[in-house]
């Protein structure tokens, strides 16, 4: 089980956050010097109802390590347009899914989580859709033509 530690010092379970909200801006004043420096916090909603606040610097630290994860169907793979290829594309095997602390699912490879990398992949299924954060198409044809009109638009 993972852990993070909230503004107050006080650590709290990953798997109780439900969710986090917007941030905002705060005043740290340091106790010793007494000097002030604007930073930005994020409220952090927890199962039990209670809200803590974690800094920006443990979010940016904590949000792309998977909190858990799954195996992929046989058969799923990230689809990586290349003209160079016969078929306009390869591909990259999908090992497994990672359930991110923000509740997001990525693909995990050999190359790590979301192929190493933080793009947006189109992962085609053993269901024959492709799916990706900004939509699903009903079949590998579908998302080729969107990269030919992306290409073009290009």
């Amino acid at each position: 089980m993972q852990f993070f530690e909230a503004i107050d010092g006080k650590s709290y379970s990953m798997a109780a956050i439900v969710s986090i909200d917007s941030p905002r801006s705060v005043i740290f004043r340091d106790s010793k010097s007494g000097s002030e420096r604007e930073g930005i916090v994020y409220p952090v909603n927890l199962s039990d109802g209670s809200q803590v606040e974690i800094n920006e610097f443990d979010r940016k630290s904590w949000q792309d390590i998977p909190q858990s994860s799954f195996a992929a169907a046989p058969g799923t793979v990230i689809l990586h347009p290349d003209a160079g290829e016969p078929r306009g594309y390869f591909t990259t095997p999908v090992l497994g899914w990672a359930i991110m602390a923000d509740r997001g699912v990525c693909p995990v490879t050999t190359f790590g989580v979301n192929d190493g990398n933080g793009e947006d992949h189109h992962v085609l299924l053993p269901t024959g859709e492709v799916v990706s954060f900004e939509r699903t198409l009903d079949n590998i044809e579908a998302w080729l033509e969107g990269q030919k009109s992306a290409d073009a638009s290009a």
